[in-house]
């Protein structure tokens, strides 16, 4: 099931329409109140940002997926903050955009994982390094050495 909106959709709904028995569904975007619905719904989280945007944008649909603790698959140049995110703190797996051979081979490698085993940690690292009170403290301190 794909549930959101963006460059690919069109492609989706193609395959959809081309391949009537193979089981795949495209709900399009959640309102903001329904998000949670559709976080509940899915096993992973697939983030995408178009190859050279890093730095331009962080998706921050990442942090939604984090918070409904789903592991993320990162569809993105690896210097990208969500990739770094996803590596660093081992919550997902990555991928670089416009190759759907290597994109393939995570979902085949994902298949043969134990996504359970991630179960905890995308809300954790969430909570330990991107919580409102930690992002606070951080201007904070930024702003009291400006001050001194």
């Amino acid at each position: 099931m794909f549930i959101g909106g963006g460059a690919m959709v069109e492609q989706i709904k193609v395959f959809i329409e081309s391949n009537p028995d193979i089981n795949v569904a495209y709900v399009g975007s959640l309102p903001l109140e329904k998000k949670n619905l559709g976080l509940a719904a899915c096993d992973i989280a697939i983030v995408s940002l178009e190859a050279d945007m890093s730095g331009l944008g962080v998706p921050s649909k990442a942090y939604f997926s984090m918070a409904a603790d789903k592991p993320i698959v990162a569809v993105m140049d690896s210097s990208a903050e969500i990739s770094m995110v996803v590596t660093e703190y081992e919550m997902g797996w990555c991928c670089d955009p416009n190759n759907p051979g290597a994109l393939a081979s995570v979902f085949d490698g994902i298949n043969k994982d134990d996504i359970y085993r991630l179960n905890g940690r995308p809300r954790s690292v969430l909570q330990e390094h991107f919580s409102e009170e930690r992002s606070l403290a951080g201007y904070h301190e930024c702003i009291a050495e400006l001050v001194t």
